[in-house]
């Protein structure tokens, strides 16, 4: 308690670290030139505070930090995203022609 008799109080939520990540999708198709955001699937009850994402083949698609895969030419290109403790999930993106 402070000097005026005012308290705070802060509520704070533990989650497990996850088992398994995966993406919601097997594979994606993007048209030369077209964008969309991957998203993740967790366990229920856990959380990553860090997700990053990486492309096989940048030349052809190419993610952004936050999942955001843009499709840059003709090809095949795998995205693995990986959690802080390690844990992988990989998606096939084909890129077709407009």
């Amino acid at each position: 308690m402070s000097s005026n008799g005012k308290k705070a109080t802060c509520k704070i939520t533990v989650k497990k670290a996850p088992k398994k990540i995966a993406f919601r999708k097997k594979s994606l198709t993007l048209k030369k030139g077209k964008s969309t955001t991957l998203k993740v699937k967790l366990p229920a009850g856990t959380a990553s505070r860090k997700l990053s994402f990486s492309s096989s083949k940048k030349s052809v698609a190419s993610v952004t930090a936050k999942g955001r895969v843009t499709a840059k030419k003709v090809g095949t290109a795998k995205i693995t995203v990986k959690t802080y403790n390690k844990k992988k999930a990989a998606i096939t993106v084909k890129v077709k022609k407009r």
